[in-house]
């Protein structure tokens, strides 16, 4: 880890400073602590626009970072026998932001992006990926791929979600409309304009 190194939380830290899981930031500096000859991180600072000041002695967008215990249990064999122990792992919740998996990149908008489409596990990744950057130019396919990667079927559980999103819509809708005539409005004039309305109505 160095300074100027892109990273990404991978833990909710604290949501009115902006600090998710998926923020990203640049590593300012990084503070360690030496045991038997080891280098082991005790805390690294992170840029991260938008998160404000947090502390006094810090700049603006500036937040600490602390290591974080995490524990799970792993089934080992000994003499033949199975035996359940539990492992604590500490380290800072953070990762390189350099490269990410289609699914960690949903909602990102990037000027540049380099792609794997031979990757995708699904039509819905491909068009994560290729959606996430603003212009064509700023696209480069790493390699070839099949024409199956975005020639598919959509999975049978994702066309009935959507086909139950759509009833959904057109229920909401049907449901509004109701409500607005049954307070005088024929649909005419735009909601809000309409003198026969009452403003404080509750819908």
């Amino acid at each position: 880890m160095f300074s100027g190194m892109k990273v990404m939380l991978r833990e909710n830290i604290a949501f009115g400073n902006r600090l998710v899981n998926g923020t990203e930031g640049t590593v300012v500096n990084v503070v360690y602590e030496v045991v038997d000859g080891k280098k082991y991180p005790t805390v690294a600072y992170i840029r991260v626009p938008g998160a404000g000041k947090v502390c006094a002695d810090l700049e603006e967008d500036v937040v600490p970072i602390f290591p974080e215990s995490v524990s799970f249990k792993v089934q080992i064999n000994v003499n033949g026998k199975a035996l359940r122990r539990s492992i604590s792992r500490t380290q800072l919740p953070i990762l390189p932001a350099y490269a990410y998996t289609d699914y960690k990149s949903q909602g990102k908008s990037l000027t540049r992006a380099i792609v794997d489409l031979d990757s995708a596990m699904s039509l819905q990744g491909v068009y994560v990926m290729l959606s996430r950057v603003k212009t064509l130019d700023g696209l480069l396919i790493l390699r070839g791929f099949s024409p199956s990667k975005i020639c598919g079927r959509l999975s049978q559980e994702l066309r009935d979600e959507l086909a139950r999103i759509d009833r959904l819509a057109e229920r909401t809708t049907h449901s509004w409309e109701r409500r607005l005539k049954s307070r005088g409005w024929d649909g005419t004039d735009h909601v809000g304009t309409d003198s026969t309305m009452d403003e404080n109505a509750n819908f």
